[in-house]
């Protein structure tokens, strides 16, 4: 075969690949930095959503939606009307709110 067809076959998934690694590098990174004391804006404040619905992205890029229930000890509680997901506040990278119309209270 090609050696062309090979490059354009795998580099794509090449470079996926190297994007991941530096999102899950830069998220470690934010955790690291959190921890000493560089909180952000979002970290210092998390009461704002309560009772609001809520996509929470973690460190490991999984995503849970639902209604934001309670903060407590550095752990945020999150329901989506099946299951009630309990989440570390250090392992939380951001909090993205629904529209207005969506909210709950």
């Amino acid at each position: 075969m090609n050696p062309a067809l090979y490059i354009c076959c795998f580099l794509p998934l090449i470079m996926i690949l190297l994007q991941q690694g530096r999102r899950r590098r830069a998220a470690v990174r934010r955790h690291f930095n959190r921890k000493r004391g560089g909180g952000t804006a979002l970290m210092l404040h998390p009461e704002q959503y309560l009772g609001k619905i809520c996509t929470v992205i973690t460190i490991n890029d999984s995503n849970v939606r639902g209604k934001i229930v309670s903060i407590d000890d550095g752990w945020l509680t999150v329901d989506n009307g099946k299951v009630k997901n309990t989440l570390n506040l250090d392992y939380i990278v951001r909090i993205s709110c629904a529209d207005k119309d969506n909210e709950r209270s």
